[in-house]
């Protein structure tokens, strides 16, 4: 009953101390919680735009593998349809363009996406919520529905007209419906629904698609049905893919656990920081109380009971922050969602694994930071209580945790800068180089504390006014109180080092040439060679200066350094095709040997005839 007893009249003494820890580990928690459920109920609004996007389609078949804008011809869906398992095949035609204005002038602003659509058979887009107007039921003809952002970027409204570029002439649609699309998406992404064939005339790709939409009749095996197809689809289009409502699910939730992981990156960093402070008041605690411990201890206390005085504070506290930060992250989570309800459509969605993360994590946090004052409270000795004041630690360099601090940190060098493959750099990192970085220099601030106090101590109390001795006692006096206040700062100070570091060192990675093309003009679906020729007699364009490019991308590794599928580094190459007597007189490369130094160039138009000479072989 003696600890209970000693543990609340500690907590209720130091009543600012116990709010000020309380409040760390809360807002730690509340942080870990509301971003990890934030990123869930992104992603359930995702899942609930994809769900009615789709419809009750089974089946997706589409040009991937990096041309989603690829088209082929319509008679795949009619092969489909001839099928006896497939109820329904919906075809639809995606591309993109950009908007015009009265003058003909491009608009500026993202480009918009085109879904063509033949309406009345497509009923997946019904789902939409319709604002004002209807859907219109024709496959073809000049109208249009868009969506309420780009209504309100276009300051369009029901019976007003959209102008649309298209490679030969505009198309000039009247607006007959506005639909509304989670901001979340809409934002990023503009939409515009147009009649197919108004659509395939408009882009000149007549009786092209890039999308079946399948639905099988009641009964029939998905995974049967896909694997039968594809390689028949194959023979038609090597790059058609077919896809499941649960294939595309996965494919989000893929493409999104990088963020999902950056999430917890970002709980764990408030997670050691309060750790940090937590070890503070704790060591605070122990430092003023060697007088009341050392009484303890002289009338009969054992050291592991002192011990665990201060363990069960240390969980009490955690305990608490955690009761206060789950609830607090959720109300964050919920007051955004009411202000920004567009974008949470499907409402707060809770991550219990984000939620045991961060109210476990803070609590092993707390635990562990209890530790050393544990210990530090079991060697009080029973003789400091006869001394008429309790005296300070010895004010010494601790020259242990030093060392040990400095093999720590040698730990993330060595990974980085050993030979080893980028896979165990990569999450050699994580596991062992970024823990390894903040217990080593929480081992060091000691030294660091130590060093500078004698330096700089009595400067800096003749400046502030107050006696060295009293600074030397709450310095070096409680070099490990101090030490972990220079942690919980540490950890804030080298995120935003990092990130300002990081940021500059990407964006001076990239340099263009001193000759480089002026323009660039993109096509959703290529250019071809009337277009070309077309383009080579515009105004401003000199002679001979129209470099036509194929682009394409291709994975050239499955060795991806990846977090359960989210590639960070895809090990993917982007190929260019050119005219290679063009490219290399419209622009000036800078050529590199084998080791990544720049090669000498004594002369530059050599070295670009033998480049030539070397791409036409």
């Amino acid at each position: 009953m003696i600890l209970p007893k000693l543990i609340i009249s500690s907590l209720s003494v130091h009543r600012v101390r116990v709010a000020l820890t309380v409040s760390a580990i809360a807002l730690s928690v509340s942080l870990v919680v509301a971003v990890t459920t934030g990123y869930s109920s992104s992603l359930a609004a995702a899942h609930k735009y994809l769900g009615t996007f789709m419809g009750t389609a089974d089946l997706t078949v589409s040009r991937g593998k990096g041309d989603p804008h690829g088209s082929f011809p319509e008679s795949v869906a009619a092969d489909l349809q001839r099928d006896p398992q497939v109820a329904t095949s919906i075809v639809r035609y995606s591309t993109g363009t950009t908007v015009l204005d009265d003058q003909g002038k491009r608009m500026p602003g993202r480009a918009v996406d085109l879904i063509g659509i033949r309406r009345p058979d497509d009923k997946g887009v019904e789902t939409l919520q319709m604002e004002s107007g209807a859907w219109f039921n024709v496959s073809r003809g000049d109208v249009a529905v868009i969506d309420q952002i780009l209504a309100q970027r276009l300051k369009v409204g029901l019976d007003g007209t959209i102008h649309l570029a298209g490679p030969d002439k505009p198309l000039h649609a009247k607006v007959v419906g506005i639909v509304h699309k989670p901001n979340i998406l809409a934002a990023d992404t503009q939409t515009a629904y147009l009649p197919l064939e108004t659509l395939q005339r408009l882009m000149d790709r007549p009786g092209r698609i890039n999308g079946v939409m399948v639905t099988l009749r009641p009964g029939s095996d998905i995974e049967a049905f896909k694997n039968r197809w594809v390689p028949r689809l194959e023979k038609v289009d090597p790059l058609l893919t077919v896809k499941s409502a649960g294939d595309m699910r996965k494919q989000m939730e893929s493409n999104l656990k990088g963020l999902h992981f950056l999430s917890y990156l970002g709980g764990t960093v408030s997670m050691v920081s309060a750790t940090f402070i937590v070890f503070s008041a704790l060591s605070m605690g122990v430092g003023e109380r060697q007088r009341t411990l050392a009484m303890l201890r002289a009338i009969g206390a054992l050291k592991g009971q002192l011990a665990r005085l201060v363990l069960v504070e240390g969980l009490i506290l955690s305990t608490i922050g955690v009761g206060l930060g789950v609830p607090l992250g959720w109300l964050w989570v919920k007051m955004l969602a009411i202000w920004k309800d567009d974008f949470f459509t499907a409402g707060v969605v809770v991550d219990w694994g984000g939620v045991a993360y961060g109210a476990l994590g803070s609590m092993a946090a707390a635990m562990a930071a209890s530790a050393l004052p544990a210990w530090s409270a079991s060697r009080v000795d029973a003789l400091e209580a006869m001394v008429p004041l309790a005296k300070p630690p010895a004010a010494r360099l601790p020259l242990i945790p030093t060392l040990v601090g400095l093999v720590l940190v040698s730990i993330d060098p060595v990974l980085i800068f050993s030979n080893t493959s980028r896979e165990v750099k990569f999450y050699g990192h994580f596991a062992l180089g970024l823990p390894g970085l903040m217990v080593g220099f929480f081992l060091l601030a000691p030294m660091f504390v130590w060093v500078f106090e004698r330096i700089g101590g009595a400067v800096i109390a003749g400046l502030l006014g107050i006696r060295p001795a009293l600074l030397r006692q709450q310095l070096s006096g409680g070099i490990w109180r101090a030490a972990g206040t220079c942690a919980a700062l540490m950890v804030g100070l080298a995120i935003l080092i990092v990130m300002q570091v990081e940021g500059h060192s990407i964006l001076a990675g990239w340099r263009l040439p001193t000759k480089f093309p002026d323009i660039f003009i993109v096509s959703f679906d290529g250019i071809t060679p009337g277009q070309q020729r077309k383009l080579e007699h515009t105004p401003g364009i000199r002679p001979g200066e129209l470099l036509p490019i194929a682009i394409g991308t291709a994975v050239v590794s499955g060795e991806n350094i990846d977090i359960k599928g989210a590639n960070f580094i895809p090990q993917a190459s982007m190929f260019f095709g050119i005219d290679p007597d063009k490219a290399l007189s419209m622009l000036e490369l800078e050529f590199r040997d084998d080791q990544g130094k720049t090669a000498p160039q004594p002369d530059q138009k050599r070295l670009n005839q033998q480049a030539i000479e070397e791409l036409k072989k």
